[in-house]
């Protein structure tokens, strides 16, 4: 990760007993965020018939500290998946920092 210069977002699908179903990768050309399309994440999981998300992205800056933003968008998208039966059950934050630790929030 110390060579990414860009957010990355994994989206990780999961059945009922917590097994993968699938990964979804999504990126811009944007090292400060990364534009999540709620409603796209969301067919996805209703597509594979996900029981539950975890999602994940990088600081590509080496701060493990979520943004306003990043726990704004977080909470809203919680709101909508437990909605649809799909709860998120953690949104980690990933950056190298200097002991070469992951960091997550």
């Amino acid at each position: 990760m110390r060579e990414e210069r860009n957010e990355w977002l994994l989206v990780f699908y999961l059945s009922t007993g917590h097994k993968l179903l699938g990964v979804e990768a999504i990126t811009q050309d944007c090292p400060t965020r990364v534009e999540w399309d709620f409603r796209h994440l969301l067919r996805r999981a209703l597509l594979i018939r996900a029981d539950a998300m975890i999602i994940a992205h990088n600081h590509p800056s080496g701060d493990v500290t979520a943004s306003r933003s990043d726990m704004i968008t977080t909470a809203q998208f919680a709101r909508v998946c437990q909605e649809l039966g799909i709860p998120l059950l953690a949104h980690y934050i990933v950056t190298e920092n200097e002991t070469g630790l992951c960091g997550y929030w």
